[in-house]
């Protein structure tokens, strides 16, 4: 019973999840699908680096290293190609005599994209006499949602 809580909790999760060893991809949730467009059977020929921005390889690599567990965000790319922005956690596990990498990512491109063009948006109408000190209340009112 309790290994099939766990297997639907795994599997019905909000977060993605990818299990590894090494770079090597052992096993990934329904999420991870659906974020990154791939089939189960394309999953034993991915290792999670390539799914990475090349610039953000190096950080994953050494967050890995240093156990350090985030959240942190990186680019990575759908099959499709289209880049976007991940926040990940991820833990590494001494099981016998394998290291594994346990990741867990949430797909943050929209809420990014949204908080640049409020930015841009601001910049553009600051000064402006209709919107004086409405900045702050739209900051405000984001902060409160995140």
């Amino acid at each position: 019973m309790a290994e099939a809580i766990r297997r639907a909790w795994f599997e019905l999760s909000l977060c993605g999840w990818v299990l590894s060893e090494g770079i090597k991809i052992i096993t990934v949730n329904k999420r991870f699908y659906e974020t990154f467009g791939y089939s189960p059977l394309e999953i034993p020929n991915l290792n999670f680096m390539d799914l990475l921005h090349p610039d953000d390889r190096d950080v994953v690599a050494e967050n890995l290293k240093i156990e350090y567990e985030g959240p942190f965000n990186v680019r990575a790319y759908k099959k499709s190609g289209d880049e976007m922005v991940l926040e990940v956690r991820a833990k590494v596990i001494c099981s016998e005599d394998r290291l594994l990498a346990n990741i867990s990512f949430v797909d943050t491109t929209h809420n990014i994209r949204v908080i640049e063009k409020l930015k841009t948006d601001i910049e553009y109408h600051k000064g402006r006499k209709e919107i004086e000190g409405a900045q702050d209340t739209v900051i405000s009112g984001l902060k409160s949602k995140l």
